[in-house]
Parts: C-alpha cells; sequence; structure tokens
C-alpha cells in the first residue's frame, strides 16, 4: 500500500466538514422535521411501554433551554468501478448540543433594514474521529475536536429566519507522515431571503406548537416543490404513527415512527429508491423541544467521467439528539409573535442601482468613481467582437426563449511595480459564458458523453504609464489574453429565468461596503477601495456546491455553510489552502440582498503539502 497522500488526507478532511454540516445534513436532507424515520437510537429511552398516552406540545417560551447529548456517525464510500479504486471515510462524533431561546433583539435583514426578533442559539461542542480507508493508501485514523455556536434572528411578526451567524472552531490532531496539527476557525453570518415562503416540515404538519397526538393516531402527506421553470415536480411521502409512549430521562414521551419515500422528475409518482430517510421523533407535554430524535439517511449515486468510467458513492448518516437528565429548563417569558400582515419585507435593495442587461449585469454610472477601472461590460463586449469561437458558441444556441449567459466570471489586478501610483498593470476578466441544455441536447450529451456547454475566455485591459511633456499619462489596451474555448460543463439555468434587471457592478460593491464588516476585510485603509492585491471578485453562483473561488475548499476545510444564490455578486481575500486565511461576501444578482459575509482562519495547507 502507498503512503497517505494529499487526495487522502484532503478527502478526510472533507468527511470533517460535516462536524459543522451537520446540521446543515440534519435539515436539508430530512431530520428537524424535513424527511422521514424509523425506529432506532433507543439508547437512553426507557424499555417499558407506558400505555396509553397523549401530549399537546406546550409552546416555546423566552429562556427555554435544552441540553442534549450529541451523536453523529457518518460514512463516505466512493469506488471506480473502471479501475477498482476506492475510498472508504468514517467520522464519529460524540458530545453536547444545547438550544435555547436566550433573547429578544433587533437583527438587520440582508437589505440592512432592522426588525424585531426572537434569537433561537444552538451551540455543540464535541470531540471526533475520522478513520481512512483507501486502496491506493495506509489506514489513518485522525482525532480532533469541534465547537460551533450558532444565533438565528427570527423576525417576530412573520416568523421567518431573517439572518444566522454562525461561529466555528475545529481542530485537528497531528496527522500521520505529516506530523503536523490542522486548526481552522471561522464565521459566518448568512442572510436568508425574507421574501421567500417558509418551506413546509414535517415538525409543523405532525407536531408543531400546540397540536395535539394521542398513542396510536397516524397520517400520511406529501411535502413537494414545483420546479416550473424546469417542468418537474419533487417532494417526499410520508407515513408516521404515533406508536408507543416511553420514558426519556425521567420524562414521559411519545415516539413517533416517521418514514418518507422520495420521489422526483425521473421516476413521475414513482418512488426513488437512491435515497433513504428515516426518522424516530419523541416529544413530552412537559418539554417544548423534542426530547429525542435519531434519524438514519443512505444515500447512493451512480455516475460516469469523460473517460466512461463508472463511480458509484454511497453516504451514510446517523444523528442522534437525546435529553440528558435534568436538561431541559422551562421558560419564564411568552415569546411575542405578531400579525404576519404587520410586516412587508423590501423586495429590492434601496440602495440598489438595477438596469437591464443581456449576458451580464452591466457596469453601472458610478464605475469610474468605484474600485473599479476595467467593468465587466467592456470585457464582454470584447469578448463577443473578437472571439469568432465565441461568436460560434453564441450563434450555436442562442434563440427565442433561451440565451447565453456569463454564469461565471472573476475578476482581479496585477499592478505594475514601478507605478508608484498603483493605477498601471493588467486589469483581468475571466469570463465563462454557458447555456442550460435542453432536453434533447442532454440526451444527445448522454449518448456522446459530450458536456460542453460552457465556453471560457480571459479579457484584460493592460495599462501602460509613460511620461510625456513632464506629464504622466496612461494608456488601456483592451484585449483577450487566452480563448480557451469550449470546457465540460453547462450552465444551471436560462437567462429567461433571471429577472430582466440585475444590480450593476458598481453597485453591487456599494451594497456590500454598507456592511462593516466587509469594508474592514477587503478594502485598502489608505484608499478606501477594495484591495486588489489581496482580493477577487466574482460573478456567478454562490453557496452549497458553488465553483467560485475558494469557496469549495472552505466548505471542505470548515464544514461552514454557505447559503444558495444562483447569480451573485462577490468579493474573496486569498484562500484558506495558500495562506491559511480568507474573508468573503456576495449579494444576489436579482435583488440586491446580501447573502452571505464569512471569515476563515486555519493552517495553510500549501505549506504543508507543497
Amino acid at each position: 500500500m502507498a503512503g497517505v497522500g494529499i487526495r487522502t488526507v484532503v478527502g478526510a478532511l472533507a468527511l470533517s466538514a460535516l462536524v459543522f454540516n451537520s446540521y446543515y445534513a440534519y435539515v436539508v436532507l430530512g431530520g428537524n422535521g424535513a424527511a422521514g424515520g424509523w425506529l432506532g437510537g433507543s439508547n437512553g429511552v426507557g424499555e417499558d411501554d407506558l400505555g396509553d398516552l397523549t401530549v399537546k406540545v406546550p409552546e416555546s417560551r423566552l429562556y427555554d433551554l435544552i441540553t442534549y447529548d450529541y451523536h453523529v456517525f457518518a460514512e463516505l464510500y466512493g469506488k471506480n468501478l473502471s479501475s477498482g479504486e476506492w475510498e472508504d471515510y468514517t467520522l464519529i462524533i460524540d458530545g453536547q448540543m444545547r438550544r435555547s431561546y436566550p433573547a429578544l433583539v433587533d437583527a438587520l435583514d440582508g437589505f440592512n433594514v432592522p426588525h424585531a426578533c426572537v434569537e433561537f442559539d444552538t451551540d455543540t461542542t464535541a470531540t471526533f474521529t475520522i478513520y481512512v480507508n483507501a486502496s491506493d493508501a495506509e489506514p489513518l485514523q485522525i482525532g480532533g475536536n469541534l465547537e460551533a455556536k450558532r444565533k438565528e434572528y427570527i423576525e417576530l411578526n412573520t416568523r421567518r429566519l431573517i439572518d444566522a451567524y454562525t461561529e466555528a472552531s475545529v481542530g485537528i490532531d497531528r496527522l500521520p507522515r505529516y506530523n503536523v496539527p490542522l486548526n481552522f476557525e471561522g464565521w459566518i453570518d448568512a442572510f436568508a431571503d425574507p421574501n421567500r415562503e417558509p418551506v413546509d416540515t414535517v415538525d409543523e404538519n405532525i407536531f408543531g406548537e400546540g397540536q395535539t397526538i394521542q398513542r396510536g393516531q397516524n397520517g400520511t402527506f406529501v411535502i413537494s416543490q414545483d420546479y416550473g421553470n424546469y417542468g418537474f415536480t419533487m417532494g417526499t411521502r410520508y407515513n408516521w404513527t404515533a406508536s408507543a409512549a416511553q420514558r426519556v430521562a425521567d420524562l414521559k414521551a411519545l415516539r413517533i415512527n416517521i418514514t418518507g419515500t422520495l420521489f422526483g422528475a425521473g421516476a413521475g409518482e414513482q418512488n426513488e429508491d437512491w435515497f433513504t430517510f428515516n426518522e424516530t421523533v419523541w416529544i413530552s407535554k412537559d418539554c417544548s423541544f423534542p426530547v429525542k430524535r435519531y434519524s438514519l439517511t443512505d444515500i447512493y449515486s451512480e455516475d460516469q467521467d469523460r473517460q466512461n468510467n463508472t463511480h458509484v458513492s454511497r453516504t451514510v448518516f446517523e444523528i442522534t439528539n437525546t435529553l440528558k437528565k435534568g436538561g431541559f429548563t422551562r421558560g419564564t417569558g411568552a415569546i411575542p409573535w405578531g400579525d404576519p400582515s404587520a410586516t412587508v419585507f423590501e423586495e429590492r435593495h434601496p440602495m440598489g442601482e438595477f438596469t437591464g442587461w443581456q449576458y451580464a449585469p452591466t457596469n453601472g454610472a458610478g464605475v469610474q468613481g468605484s474600485s473599479f477601472t476595467f467593468g465587466v461590460e467592456e470585457a464582454v463586449a470584447e469578448a463577443l467582437r473578437n472571439s469568432t469561437g465565441l461568436q460560434g458558441f453564441v450563434n450555436s444556441y442562442n434563440r427565442p426563449g433561451r440565451n447565453c449567459v456569463v454564469d461565471g466570471a472573476g475578476y482581479n489586478f496585477t499592478p505594475d511595480p514601478t507605478d508608484i501610483a498603483g493605477q498601471a498593470g493588467v486589469y483581468r476578466w475571466n469570463l465563462s459564458f454557458a447555456v442550460m441544455p435542453d432536453r434533447a441536447e442532454q440526451d444527445a450529451a448522454r449518448q456522446s458523453n459530450q458536456w460542453d456547454f460552457r465556453y471560457s475566455i480571459v479579457v484584460v485591459d493592460n495599462v501602460t504609464w509613460s511620461v510625456e511633456r513632464l506629464q504622466k499619462v496612461y494608456r488601456h489596451r483592451v484585449y483577450i489574453e487566452n480563448d480557451w474555448g469550449l470546457q465540460r460543463g453547462y450552465g444551471t439555468f436560462n437567462r429567461e429565468f433571471l429577472a430582466a434587471e440585475g444590480v450593476t457592478l458598481a453597485s453591487s460593491e456599494q451594497i456590500l461596503l454598507l456592511n462593516q464588516r466587509v469594508k474592514d476585510g477587503v478594502t485598502n485603509p489608505r484608499t478606501g477601495d477594495i484591495d486588489w492585491k489581496e482580493s477577487t471578485y466574482f460573478l456567478g453562483a454562490a453557496g452549497m456546491g458553488s465553483a467560485t473561488p475558494g469557496l469549495s475548499m472552505l466548505q471542505t476545510l470548515t464544514g461552514l455553510t454557505f447559503p444558495s444564490v444562483d447569480f451573485a455578486w462577490g468579493v474573496q481575500t486569498q484562500t484558506v489552502y495558500e495562506s491559511g486565511s480568507t474573508f468573503g461576501a456576495a449579494l444576489d444578482v436579482e435583488t440586491g440582498q446580501l447573502v452571505y459575509v464569512m471569515s476563515i482562519q486555519g493552517t495553510a495547507l500549501l505549506g504543508i503539502f507543497g
């Protein structure tokens, strides 16, 4: 067997993202009322059946506080069926989780508007062990510890989440062979879209506040989402039974078994067999939180790469929260929920400049007065005017009802060190044009395994300086630096799915810099402009699964969860891989709403792996 390679170690770190993302998996994959269940997680539950039991779920109160014993088991397995290579990662977490409603506060939403809110906290402290096995490496065991503190701000009238602030840290013990510890800490301020309708949950359907459930009750319901723009619906069909009465931490509790079956576009109303989620929840009339939750998720996938190699993967999560004995304190104050009609949220940022656009949002009137001297609009025009390859790509796919779009772009500046004023140098836009293939094109691509629905090109503004007649003169030359041509990939949305108007480049900068953390994180204190020696500006998708610069590595190393947005303006400094630290922020192109602000610091992996 070979020694531990960088791919194996980074793979292990990818699994450690579950340390913080276990809450994300719990909510999105099914827990916290989002999916199904099965009878498991019996530890901490009395074996005796208490007979008939009726539970009326009490309302949440200010100062409610619960402490759980927290356990996670996760396994990720992948194999290349063509080569036989495989990797297997196992993660075990043990610790405590505390949840509470500690205060009434004023909080800003993503439009920079204050609202009266109740704060909801989730604090987790735990240790973990990662086990790694791979076909090309010796077995590896990595230990560590974690701490995560999350504060959610819920608007009192609408009961909608408008902001969530998370601080997290993870320490990984010394790695075999490298003999160095890894430490990462960071925070993210994530702003939910306040105009989006709350997602229906299993909790609300079965045991929301004020609901009464009796042993023996059962039911069936469906939670689904219609993706009208894409022409399909996905959802989960649920069956639940209040099957037994048991004792958890000296409290009488009703056990509810929930089973969910996923159905989707490919199967119509038939079940999807690649995803299994089962959950068991115990509720008590004496506690506003579930006194115990056990969830089991099993996901299987199969994919084929460009070389026709078949890859299979399987992911299993088990998450258990069990009330500690004496671990619940009932609050003393009512939460002053208000009238939902009393709050109207902004739909566009009040400070935003919105204009029509075709391929990419425009520069905006103030671009020359901002940190930018070379706008995205000028770069796109140069690319379309002088690249015959790009012209052919656009002409092949543009038609009524569908157009190519710049769904990814990155901007940076390489200064000329001889120019003391710092204006001369190379201003660079790395542009990615893309189209979402229609069904016929997707079918053809599957047959040929050719998914070349993306075109990459780099445009620069090369600014030089000279002294003429005792005056300093700057000259600009805009040209295509690299015409990379067709690339594997495709757009995730049609241009027509997005708003007709978008936030301009200059306005996006102004909105971002309204946030003091952003201003402190990316601007030069002497000039007040974005520091381009440290920063990159980007346009494109942001959030989970994002390909924007550095975000994938950040999420892998820390597990901090980024909210998703289809089309965003954003700024980022450096990367954790190269420098050990990064800072970033993004806003929604369509609304101007701030989506997230984040900062991460830790061990620079480049120094370890070279």
